[in-house]
């Protein structure tokens, strides 16, 4: 799922990082964080609860 741009610009001042695009791929109790086509990390769902 791809970030909306309100999405997006929670998302950087939430995790204070620089993105032009943030992409977040579930995956049973995981959910990786690809940023700017780079997979960072996977992370558990509740970290990123607000954004799915």
């Amino acid at each position: 799922m791809k970030l909306s741009q309100e999405q997006l610009d929670k998302f950087i001042e939430t995790f204070q990082i620089k993105a032009k695009s943030v992409v977040l791929i579930k995956k049973k109790g995981k959910v990786t964080v690809v940023i700017n086509s780079v997979i960072v990390f996977d992370v558990n769902k509740e970290l990123v609860k607000d954004f799915i």
